[in-house]
């Protein structure tokens, strides 16, 4: 009587979906880390004090610890709103704000042509190397 009627198999059809959501997934979150952070996240146990010098330069601040065979460097930088949020996830609600930036650029507290300055942020990055001179541990922090 079911001759010719095959049961649909759910299991491979859904599989690849779920891959590629999963990998979308983490190309979103990977692009909406500032690069700094990237790098730091994949150079722990690997980036040595040279590797980083390399790429960021002298540091603004050394601290050799006493007790402990650890140094720590402190790098501070200014980040936009824009290079906080590279995908502007946060202006999702651009168009309402438009009318705010409007108002603001009449009483002069806004940029040209209307528009709202852009926010401006401090952040030191604290990389904590060990006694071979390897990134061990990185975290940012408000200035």
């Amino acid at each position: 009587m079911t001759r010719g009627i095959r049961k649909l198999n759910t299991n491979g059809w859904w599989r690849p979906i779920g891959t590629i959501f999963a990998v979308s997934l983490v190309a979103i979150s990977v692009s909406c880390t500032h690069w700094r952070e990237a790098y730091f996240d994949e150079g722990i146990d690997h980036l040595t004090q040279m590797d980083i010098r390399k790429k960021l330069g002298k540091p603004h601040i050394v601290k050799q610890s006493l007790l402990e065979p650890e140094t720590t460097w402190i790098y501070r930088y200014t980040l936009t709103e824009s290079e906080l949020d590279p995908l502007g996830m946060k202006s999702v609600s651009k168009g309402v704000s438009e009318m705010g930036n409007a108002a603001a650029s009449l009483i002069g507290k806004g940029g040209q042509n209307g528009t709202s300055r852009e926010a401006v942020y401090c952040f030191k990055y604290l990389l904590t190397f060990d006694e071979e001179q390897v990134l061990r541990a990185w975290k940012r922090e408000p200035c």
